[in-house]
């Protein structure tokens, strides 16, 4: 194991919803992450290596004891890959993001001629869809942060 993988192991991003409720079925129901843990306020996917969660901004300045001030500028720039076993399973996700309204891309950060889309979700992130065979359903490979 490389350093790197090492250090992506204990990786956490939190997408951070106004609301919880109105937001999850977009990760469960279109892309198809899977919960394996759920507080008040707080979801946890089975994201692998980078640990994925939301975290709704008003539980965050209840349970961490700072205000909610400013929480309307809060803007993600982060990109998400997943990586799906087939186009079938790109195809259904994009019809989901259709028929919620958003608008599908070309792949970012991926190579010219990959199948896959990227959309921006509902709370401002960009994920990046990928068919690569072999793949687990909705596997997340990595994140990082446009500049």
């Amino acid at each position: 194991m490389t350093s790197y993988e090492v250090a992506t192991l204990r990786t956490a991003f939190c997408i951070l919803p106004h609301n919880l409720d109105e937001n999850l079925s977009f990760y469960t129901d279109v892309l198809g992450l899977k919960v394996i843990r759920r507080d008040e306020g707080f979801v946890r996917f089975n994201t692998t290596p980078a640990i994925i969660c939301l975290w709704e901004i008003g539980h965050i300045g209840r349970h961490l004891g700072f205000p909610n001030y400013g929480a309307e500028a809060i803007a993600s720039k982060s990109i998400v890959f997943l990586d799906v076993p087939n186009a079938d399973v790109a195809d259904a996700m994009a019809a989901g993001c259709r028929a919620r309204g958003l608008q599908l891309m070309q792949p970012i950060g991926v190579a010219a001629g990959t199948a896959g889309f990227t959309v921006r979700d509902p709370n401002a992130n960009y994920w990046t869809v990928s068919v690569v065979p072999g793949a687990r359903e909705a596997q997340v490979i990595r994140y990082g942060v446009l500049a």
